[in-house]
């Protein structure tokens, strides 16, 4: 007997267009803000650009799910099968990655020391005086490199073994070796999960 996970998402029914339908146009909402930002010279950043890839193939995702639950005999398609499954099982964990790339940036920027900044006095006054500065940490800077490193590392596992699981679930619904691979494979991913966490 193997324990066999069931779907990610599950199979659309006719009540799951209405919503399916809300979250493509939510998604595509989000689409056009990410391309308007990127057009603007004064608010373009690579950051945006993995989210704003998720959010277009979310919006693919559920305007398929939306077809799909007005077609159900489209659900015993495999390749739709396999492509619901990654990317319900991966897809979410590159938005945690994007997050922990602008957490890393964030800390390594604060151990950045600034030079100090000297300012001259207007002539009514005599004296100069140094601005105050930081200090620079450049272990404290290697520290968090090496450890967000890690966690980002242990992300991308997670991305590898749901993309894997999802690829292999629809072979192993009629094999029971394949299943057990398929359960070995969730077991590594919430692993990697918990502690990229």
């Amino acid at each position: 007997m193997v324990s066999f996970p069931a779907p990610v998402g599950g199979v659309p029914f006719e009540e799951d267009f209405a919503p399916s339908v809300i979250f493509a146009v939510v998604f595509a909402i989000l689409v056009f803000l990410g391309v308007y930002r990127l057009a603007r010279a004064s608010t373009r950043t690579l950051v945006i650009l993995a989210p704003l890839i998720f959010c277009t193939e979310r919006v693919v995702t559920w305007s398929l799910r939306a077809k799909q639950a007005k077609t159900p005999s489209e659900e015993l398609d495999r390749n739709l099968t396999i492509y619901w499954q990654v990317a319900f099982a991966a897809a979410y964990m590159t938005i945690w990655t994007c997050l922990v790339n602008i957490l890393r940036c964030v800390l390594v920027a604060t151990t950045k020391g600034s030079k100090t900044l000297s300012y001259t006095a207007p002539l009514s006054y005599t004296n100069d005086y140094a601005l105050p500065t930081e200090e620079d940490r450049p272990r404290a800077r290697f520290w968090y490199r090496r450890v967000l490193g890690v966690i980002a590392f242990a992300s991308w596992i997670t991305v590898i073994t749901g993309t894997l699981l999802g690829y292999n679930y629809v072979n192993a619904e009629n094999d029971a070796s394949k299943g057990q691979s398929v359960e070995t494979l969730r077991r590594v991913k919430l692993s990697f999960m918990i502690m990229s966490r």
